[in-house]
């Protein structure tokens, strides 16, 4: 009798140990497994830091024919697939007491050579002012930050209402802006704009509906905007 419960202990022992001993097993298993995606995933943070570096260009220009020359120190970031800035500081020619910093938030654009920089006279008063593409939209809707030039001070002042007009362009010749802008994939926006009383004023609107086959058009007439609508040219 002794000698079977003796027996009998020995198996409960040997079992006992044997399922430690796989426990420990499934562990270090784990436990390597575990090592491993922590591994990787400290390589791929590694590698995505280093994939974006400090990036800067130095873009000059003649702000007038009158004026010395200025540079504008553009200083922001690259990576693999687009570039950005985040901070400008102008300096002019001879003149080493002038200097303006403008700091903002990092921008996106695939332009290498100015980051998105645009020198140009935009409320056209004969001076040329500077916008910088804002980002990377799916459409062609193109968001910009806009600085205009006061003669006055001699400094860049940020200008909100521009930057409410989606991918402008400035017409120097009859001094208007125009913009074009897609809603959707069926319906466009066209707007013109005009400085009236140094205030940007839109007075045109047109509407293009190609699933329904309309086309709106909205002109300021009188100081009010009135609308007309009528079937798409074939």
């Amino acid at each position: 009798m002794k000698l079977k419960l003796f027996m009998i202990f020995i198996i409960i022992l040997l079992a006992m140990s044997c399922k430690n001993d796989k426990s420990n097993k499934i562990k270090k298993v784990v436990d390597k497994i575990d090592g491993l995606e922590s591994s990787q995933l400290t390589t791929e943070n590694a590698s995505d830091e280093q994939s974006v570096e400090d990036f800067s260009v130095v873009v000059k220009d003649k702000i007038n024919e009158k004026l010395p020359e200025y540079t504008f120190n553009i200083y922001g970031q690259k990576s693999e697939f687009a570039f950005g800035a985040t901070k400008i500081i102008i300096t002019k020619e001879k003149d080493n007491s002038f200097s303006q910093e403008l700091s903002f938030d990092l921008t996106e654009t695939p332009d290498s050579e100015k980051l998105g920089f645009i020198a140009e006279d935009m409320n056209f008063d004969g001076y040329k002012d500077f916008r910088i593409q804002m980002n990377v939209p799916a459409g062609p809707n193109i968001s910009y930050l806009c600085w205009i030039f006061n003669p006055s001070t001699g400094q860049f002042e940020e200008s909100s209402t521009l930057e409410n007009i989606i991918s402008p362009s400035f017409d120097q010749t009859n001094k208007l802006i125009n913009s074009y802008e897609r809603s959707s994939a069926v319906e466009y926006h066209e707007y013109v704009y005009q400085y009236i009383n140094n205030e940007i004023i839109m007075i045109k609107h047109i509407t293009t509906d190609y699933e329904n086959n309309k086309k709106t058009i909205e002109v300021l007439e009188n100081g009010k905007m009135v609308s007309y609508e009528g079937k798409m040219e074939e």
